[in-house]
């Protein structure tokens, strides 16, 4: 988790992380909040979140790039609850890539603060068994969900879990 204070209007903050074999199988999940103790209205466009991913391996020594256009075809520029989200799913991350995040202060982001969060989460997703209504305990499974992103999720069932519970 890291994050940064606006402080004047169009200030860009820029963030990286890097995609290693711990990674595996897992879709990266990107959060750009507003602090909540500071805001107490929808404040819907007072930051831009961009994502660019970058093609170069960082363990070559080049630390990649910004494009200089800032252009990027992942970007969120708006919200209903006051955080941003971006996702790259399973299929798209490769061990080696390194990823820049940047948040861009728009009007009305004078003195707040704000926070980052970046979460791979495992793609396979594993069920945890409830009791239904006295039928037998069935298969529940979880994963996130990110507006108009794209991520990848699938389970292992055993012969018994897809007969008894299709």
């Amino acid at each position: 988790v890291t994050g940064g204070p606006c402080e004047a209007i169009g200030e860009v903050y820029d963030f990286w992380l890097n995609v290693t074999e711990d990674h595996g199988a897992a879709n990266l999940l990107i959060e750009v909040a507003l602090d909540p103790a500071e805001v107490h209205v929808l404040m819907p466009d007072v930051l831009t979140f961009t994502l660019y991913p970058d093609p170069t391996a960082f363990d070559e020594g080049d630390k990649g790039r910004i494009p200089s256009t800032r252009s990027s075809e992942r970007v969120d520029a708006s919200t209903f609850d006051n955080s941003w989200s971006l996702a790259v799913g399973a299929h798209e991350i490769e061990a080696g890539q390194r990823y820049y995040v940047s948040v861009t202060c728009g009007v009305g982001s004078e003195g707040l603060s704000f926070g980052v969060l970046a979460e791979f989460e495992d793609a396979e997703l594993e069920a945890t068994y409830v009791e239904t209504d006295g039928t037998g305990a069935a298969p529940v499974m979880h994963g996130h969900i990110c507006e108009n992103e794209w991520m990848f999720f699938f389970a292992n069932l055993t012969d018994g879990d897809a007969h008894a519970h299709a």
